[in-house]
């Protein structure tokens, strides 16, 4: 792998994206810089994921607040063919962020239509 990844997020200690490679043996072969404060036994835990060649796991660990992305895939070196699994990792804090404004702007419309409405239909609203 290169010292540094075109994505500058993995470069970055704590930066919310991070990369993990582990081997067929499920050791880590590889980790991304921005991963060096992930726990091990996250790390552990993901390494043990049994993915065929090809095949892609994506799912949310909240306990972890981490979405996770997960590729089993097949390297040819030297004519030997390795399995890897591949993991990207991305913090759910601007899902969350995003999901909290979404539900303030909703409630805040709701509310606003529902001020409409009677005032527009005092009927609507009566025994409200």
């Amino acid at each position: 792998m290169p010292a540094t990844l075109r994505e500058p997020r993995y470069n970055q200690i704590a930066s919310g994206l991070y990369g993990v490679l582990h081997g067929d043996s499920h050791s880590l072969m590889w980790r991304s810089e921005s991963s060096q404060l992930l726990s091990d036994d996250l790390l552990e835990r993901l390494g043990r994921t049994e993915l065929e060649t090809g095949m892609e796991s994506f799912y949310e660990l909240s306990e972890d607040a981490l979405f996770v992305y997960q590729f089993g895939l097949l390297w040819d070196i030297d004519g030997v063919g390795k399995r890897y699994l591949f993991t990207v990792l991305e913090s759910n804090s601007f899902v969350k962020a995003e999901q909290k404004a979404f539900n303030t702007r909703l409630w805040s419309w709701l509310g606003r239509l529902s001020c409409c409405s009677c005032s527009w239909k005092p009927s609507l609203c009566a025994g409200v």
